[in-house]
C-alpha cells in the first residue's frame, strides 16, 4: 500500500474516532437537537428519513437502518409514545403499519436543524465558502462510499458481527 494512502487512512481513522467521541457527548447532542432531550441520534436519523422519504413500513425502516425488524419496532414505539411519529394501517394490507412523522416530530426536526445551523455556522464562521463547500462535499462522498461498502459487505456476508468477526 502506498505510504500516502497509509498516512491518510491513519489520520482519517483518528479524525473519525474523534468525531464519533464528540458526537456522543451529551452537550453536543442536546445542542444539535435543540435541547430536545427526547431525541437520540438514532431518533434524529429515523425522523429525518421519514420526513424526507415519507411514510414507511417498519420493515422498510429496518432494512434501511440495517437492523432487525424487532429493533426497529422498539425504536418506532418509543417515538410513537413521545408523539413524534404516528402509526396507521396500510390501506393495501391492514395487517401492516405505516409510520409517519407527526407535527411534533417535524417541530423537533426543525428545532434540531436551527440548533445545528447555529452551531456549525459559528464553528465554520472563519472558513471560506469554498472551504465549507469542500468539507461538506467530501463528507457526503465519504458517507456514500462507506454506505456502499457496508451494503456490499452485508450482501456478501462479510460484515463483522457484534463480536467483531464476519457474520
Amino acid at each position: 500500500m502506498d505510504r500516502d494512502v497509509i498516512e491518510m487512512t491513519d489520520r482519517l481513522r483518528v479524525v473519525f474516532a474523534d468525531i464519533t467521541r464528540l458526537a456522543s457527548r451529551g452537550h453536543l447532542q442536546r445542542t444539535l437537537h435543540g435541547h430536545d432531550a427526547r431525541l437520540t441520534p438514532t431518533d434524529g436519523w429515523l425522523l429525518r428519513h421519514l420526513a424526507a422519504e415519507g411514510p414507511s413500513r417498519v420493515s422498510q425502516l429496518a432494512h434501511w437502518q440495517a437492523v432487525d425488524r424487532s429493533t426497529m419496532t422498539s425504536q418506532v414505539a418509543r417515538l410513537e409514545r413521545a408523539g413524534l411519529v404516528s402509526r396507521a394501517a396500510d390501506p393495501q394490507d391492514g395487517r401492516v403499519a405505516i409510520i409517519s412523522v407527526t407535527r411534533d416530530g417535524v417541530h423537533a426536526l426543525e428545532s434540531g436543524l436551527d440548533a445545528a445551523r447555529a452551531l456549525f455556522g459559528d464553528v465554520l464562521s472563519d472558513w471560506s465558502p469554498a472551504e465549507r463547500r469542500v468539507l461538506v462535499e467530501s463528507l457526503e462522498r465519504l458517507t456514500l462510499a462507506l454506505e456502499d461498502r457496508l451494503d456490499d459487505d452485508v450482501s456478501a456476508g462479510t460484515a463483522p458481527s457484534a463480536g467483531g468477526s464476519p457474520a
